[in-house]
């Protein structure tokens, strides 16, 4: 029998996965663009990365570090930019994708949007098996395919990544498979999961070659019972003699540190779970192959009304299953958290991600009030499950905490924007990474408009050179108006691979007229003034007639106007009568659009005066 604490671990696991079911397959929105610059460029810092001084942190030539975190809600993206982190854990359903044989669709581009519209980038867990690859039977504590689906599963996986090319950083591949609760019930079986990387990792290669492979993270076990449990070492050890080699880019691991202090290597409290488990694992992995390890989920647990004041019920073991022994003041738990990154950084040059557990599930609304996984969290629901977001003291801790990751930063405009009178807007920015001496080597960007998805936009033209800048200028004229257009670019560097960024371009429109101001005079002799035509002039490039309209201010019964349109240029018309002589007449006059209101950012001011005096 397994332990008390690898029951209440894998219980823990199965309603983390269920959570995501949930909350991450969200409807997708989508928007149209139309016309007109001038622009004004919105700077944006893109974060694998932390801003501000130089970190305190060096270790230089350390292999590249990801700070990630596992979200609930695509609406708390910004709080994971906010902290610094770069990475996020999104649960992505087999099931959801290809409920039918051969047909993909309902793929969550809307939370992958979300992502990169925050400038995070996106782990995918990869579970849930559909019927038809489980004996046409859906079971949502996630078996593995069928001998004979194996293949099918590696099917599905290339179309995702085709689906994803240089959107998803990271595959990881299924979910402590090393239990029963996560295998469908079934006894884990080391073969099969292996079975399952050969199928998936070359099709994912050949669909996106830089997108990385990770093994499902492990559940701590100590020495399992030989059954429903495997021991994570024993696991880790079957895959890698069995052909895991070659079949993954990072071997996943779950060492969750119980109360205990990060440095601890054993955790009386709950026995078997301590955070140094990560260096026994690795000590496995290294006999057999030099594969960088991944944390994909790892935390604190809070007493239940620390963070939700609600939960009260919850406190002392009610209802949250015996988690009570793994529980931590707020002030341990900061501490504790910020001592693990910073001590995973500094001593394990060999870890390559260190995705906590978790950012926001207290404010699921959907869960039970004693759902223990509600207090792994980090962000508080001081008005009750389901109110609205405080951030705890390991939240502020993580944010202030000192981070060593690449980073891509763009320049802010000059003072009042760009003036682009020739319809571009130029985003300018470089690449860095405390731990690489010297500047980034770029080698590729890409760039897309208004959304990370599909092939580079012919609308955005990107350049770089050898000290690790670039720039990114962007044709605005066929950009909608009073709308900040992401423009998402993708910076292949030698040194760390893909980082992505973007940068806002808000487009300005303009109308503009042949003349500022009129002005009239008539000498003796001379009559009544000619008439006057004014042309006016948009500057976006479509040819869509506009409609026209003026108001006077003030009113002035002596002016009598017509406005015309021809697409791109139209003409204002003026007609002077009923003058008094030896008067001054003055009125100013507004030329503004009827057939799309409040389409452009300034009306046209003609102020309008005449002087008869004949």
């Amino acid at each position: 029998m397994p332990s008390s604490h690898q029951v209440i671990k894998r219980l823990r696991q199965s309603s983390i996965r269920l959570a995501f079911i949930l909350a991450i397959f969200l409807p997708v929105f989508a928007g149209g663009a139309q016309a007109q610059p001038n622009a004004l460029i919105q700077s944006t810092v893109y974060l694998p990365q932390v801003s501000g001084a130089a970190p305190a942190l060096s270790n230089a030539g350390r292999p590249l570090f990801r700070y990630g975190i596992v979200v609930s809600d695509t609406k708390y993206y910004p709080e994971v930019a906010k902290m610094g982190f770069g990475y996020v854990k999104l649960f992505m359903s087999w099931n959801t994708i290809e409920s039918t044989k051969g047909q993909f669709g309902n793929y969550p581009d809307f939370a992958v949007n979300q992502a990169h519209a925050n400038n995070v980038q996106i782990v995918a867990l990869i579970f849930d098996t559909p019927a038809w690859a489980n004996n046409g039977v859906h079971n949502p504590t996630n078996p593995p395919p069928t001998a004979d689906n194996v293949a099918e599963f590696g099917n599905f996986m290339g179309a995702v990544a085709a689906h994803y090319k240089g959107q998803i950083a990271a595959y990881e591949i299924w979910n402590e498979e090393n239990v029963s609760d996560t295998w469908g019930g079934q006894n884990p079986d080391p073969a099969r999961y292996v079975s399952m990387l050969r199928a998936a990792y070359p099709k994912i290669k050949s669909s996106d070659p830089d997108a990385l492979v990770i093994s499902g993270g492990v559940a701590n076990t100590a020495d399992g019972n030989g059954t429903s449990a495997i021991g994570d070492l024993i696991y880790l050890q079957a895959i890698l003699q069995g052909g895991a080699i070659g079949n993954v880019d990072a071997i996943g691991i779950h060492p969750y540190p119980g109360p205990c202090a990060p440095e601890a290597t054993s955790c009386p409290a709950v026995p078997g779970t301590y955070f140094q488990r990560a260096v026994e694992e690795h000590n496995v992995v290294a006999q057999y192959a030099d594969l960088p390890m991944w944390i994909t989920e790892a935390g604190y647990f809070s007493v239940p009304s620390a963070i939700d004041p609600t939960a009260s019920i919850c406190d002392n073991g009610g209802g949250i299953g015996g988690f009570n022994r793994y529980e931590v003041s707020e002030a341990t738990k900061a501490n504790y958290l910020v001592d693990a990154y910073q001590y995973a950084y500094t001593n394990w040059p060999w870890l390559g991600m260190f995705m906590m557990m978790n950012l926001d599930f207290t404010m699921d609304s959907g869960r039970a009030q004693c759902d223990p996984v509600r207090f792994w969290s980090i962000l508080t629901a001081p008005n009750g499950n389901g109110g609205a977001a405080g951030e705890g003291q390991a939240y502020t801790a993580l944010k202030n905490m000192t981070k060593v990751a690449p980073r891509v930063t763009t320049d802010p405009p000059p003072s009042g924007g760009y003036p682009q009178t020739e319809g571009t807007a130029t985003i300018t920015g470089r690449v860095s990474d405390p731990a690489v001496t010297g500047p980034l080597t770029i080698d590729q960007v890409t760039t897309t408009i208004d959304t990370p998805s599909g092939p580079s936009s012919p609308l955005a033209t990107a350049s770089f050179n050898a000290s690790g800048s670039f720039s990114v200028v962007v044709d605005v004229r066929t950009l909608s108006a009073y709308v900040n257009h992401q423009t998402y670019f993708g910076i292949h560097t030698v040194q760390d691979g893909w980082l992505l960024g973007s940068g806002g371009v808000q487009v300005k429109p303009l109308i503009r007229a042949n003349v500022s101001s009129l002005q009239f005079q008539v000498v003796p002799g001379g009559g009544q003034p000619p008439n006057q035509v004014v042309t006016l002039l948009r500057n976006d490039q479509s040819t869509d007639p506009f409609g026209w309209a003026a108001s006077m201010s003030p009113a002035a019964s002596w002016l009598h106007y017509s406005l015309t349109s021809g697409g791109r240029t139209g003409t204002f018309s003026i007609t002077l009568t009923g003058l008094t002589p030896g008067q001054t007449y003055q009125t100013t006059v507004t030329i503004s659009c009827t057939s799309a209101p409040g389409y452009f950012a300034n009306n046209i001011v003609i102020p309008v005066t005449f002087n008869y005096n004949p």
